[in-house]
């Protein structure tokens, strides 16, 4: 059964703008999803990522978690992101435990070797936390997609990333 994580995606004047604010511009713990604010706002980017909260209660971006199942992860690998006048779909290819780097501020994704170097290792990761396809192609020509999110502790991040298959217009 596909993951029910239908939200509108906004984004900030910086990383801080909708951690606890609603996309109508309320205060709320739960935040809204957000797209980094470093990011083009149209998904044009090498590596766009999504922020969202791991609420207790299955909201945001807590069901990402279901994705450490690896057969789940085959069976539910698709991601639609809709902007007005078109569909983005992308390709689930890694779900993990990362650090709590800021990945737009450590690598520079915008260099094809570094963004290479980065997708290879994304995809020789081994240990048993990780579910990688490493069936999905990754040439480093196509934008990819992190949905990032908390993993229980400040020092580490969940993440579940895919690469863009797709533009419907």
């Amino acid at each position: 059964e596909a993951l029910d994580i239908s939200y509108p995606i906004v984004q900030g004047e910086d990383n801080e703008e909708y951690l606890h604010t609603t996309y109508e511009g309320n205060s709320n713990y739960a935040g809204s999803i957000f797209v980094d604010y470093q990011n083009n706002d149209n998904f044009s980017d090498c590596n766009t990522i999504v922020y969202g909260h791991n609420m207790k209660n299955g909201t945001m971006f807590r069901q990402l978690h279901e994705y450490q199942d690896r057969k789940f992860m085959q069976e539910n690998s698709e991601v639609l992101i809709y902007q007005p006048g078109r569909i983005l779909q992308y390709q689930i290819f890694a779900a993990y435990v990362y650090d709590n780097r800021h990945l737009l501020q450590s690598f520079d994704f915008e260099d094809p070797q570094v963004f290479q170097s980065y997708l290879k290792s994304v995809q020789e990761r081994k240990d048993m936390t990780s579910s990688i396809d490493t069936s999905v192609e990754l040439t480093g020509k196509d934008p990819i997609l992190t949905l990032s999110t908390c993993n229980g502790n400040d020092e580490q991040r969940y993440l579940v990333q895919a690469v863009l298959l797709s533009i419907e217009q």
